[in-house]
């Protein structure tokens, strides 16, 4: 079974690992077991006291995982690299919820973390995947918002979204021979992740918004 994903996104300062640090025991007082994968663009380290990886298993993550540019540092260990979606397939089949801790970039739905003391931007545009702000101030976003206070307003928010998690958002119509095909949560985000990567290596595709494909299986 797959966990329900969220992220935690913003940039560097705005406190999305204290704001989990927070989060986590009041979830998993309701019975929830919590992984968490964050991504660290700078490298992995060692799950030292002090590190965010080690803050957050003492938070009570079930799992945690730091995902970086060329490896991936599981519970302390390291494993080959996989993609978020695969992580959560295998190694997070026992949580219902998996928090990833930025990946401002990704299609995941996420929860904006927002610090105007901190002096760094809003994230860009009205990306529908932003469902709910954390701010210390109100942004122009239509979307609910909370204060770094409201801790258990946000857990019942969290509660809510986990709640009206539905198969049939799917992010990919995959139609074959004229019939469209029911995917399932992993497999739809398995296409959607792959296609973006591929996307991003081509020039003038990075911020594609919709995107047909089309192809006839070649004759052996």
């Amino acid at each position: 079974m797959r966990p329900f994903v969220l992220c935690f996104s913003g940039y560097s300062g705005s406190g999305k690992t204290t704001l989990l640090e927070k989060l986590i025991p009041l979830l998993k007082k309701e019975g929830i077991r919590v992984g968490v994968i964050k991504h660290d663009v700078h490298g992995i380290f060692t799950d030292e006291p002090g590190k965010d990886s080690y803050r957050l298993k003492q938070a009570g993550a079930d799992t945690v995982c730091v995902l970086g540019p060329d490896q991936v540092f599981l519970n302390g260990e390291h494993i080959r690299e996989e993609s978020v979606a695969r992580l959560a397939e295998t190694w997070f089949s026992d949580c219902r919820l998996l928090l990833l801790e930025g990946f401002k970039k990704s299609p995941w739905p996420k929860i904006e973390v927002y610090r105007k003391a901190n002096g760094k931007p809003e994230l860009g545009g009205d990306s529908p995947s932003v469902l709910a702000v954390v701010s210390d101030d109100r942004t122009e976003k239509e979307v609910p918002h909370f204060s770094f206070n409201q801790l258990f307003e946000l857990v019942s928010f969290i509660k809510k979204l986990m709640m009206q998690e539905n198969e049939t958002d799917q992010k990919v119509r995959l139609v074959v021979d004229g019939e469209e095909i029911r995917l399932k949560p992993f497999i739809d985000t398995m296409f959607l992740e792959s296609i973006l990567g591929m996307l991003k290596a081509l020039k003038g595709c990075e911020q594609a918004g919709h995107v047909s494909i089309e192809f006839t299986r070649p004759e052996n």
